[in-house]
């Protein structure tokens, strides 16, 4: 069963079946999410219970290995995207697998 996503920044979406990306959701903390609406330079978009933003777009230390293999990747708190085309530091797919189980 494919989920339905909504990815804000790019087509990050496509490489769910693959496993390779993880997706967060938008912080309930209001100055949190603000910081990262700035970060993404979306204007006039609505925020959804579907709205992600991949793992692509995070530091390696902004998420955490999880402690078993079941456990799910969370991200640290006040973590906030920065990887991005347009500031010429998004990761490549390959330094994603590495990054990812």
């Amino acid at each position: 069963m494919v989920r339905q996503l909504s990815t804000v920044v790019c087509h990050c979406a496509r490489h769910l079946a693959s496993n390779v990306l993880s997706f967060f959701t938008f912080p309930a903390d209001e100055e949190i999410r603000r910081k990262w609406i700035v970060a993404i330079r979306r204007d006039k978009f609505m925020i959804t219970a579907h709205t992600r933003v991949c793992s692509r777009h995070f530091k390696p230390e902004d998420i955490p290995e999880p402690a078993s293999e079941t456990a799910r990747r969370l991200l640290k708190r006040g973590s906030v995207p920065e990887l991005f085309k347009w500031n010429k530091t998004k990761y490549t797919d390959t330094d994603d697998k590495t990054r990812n189980r």
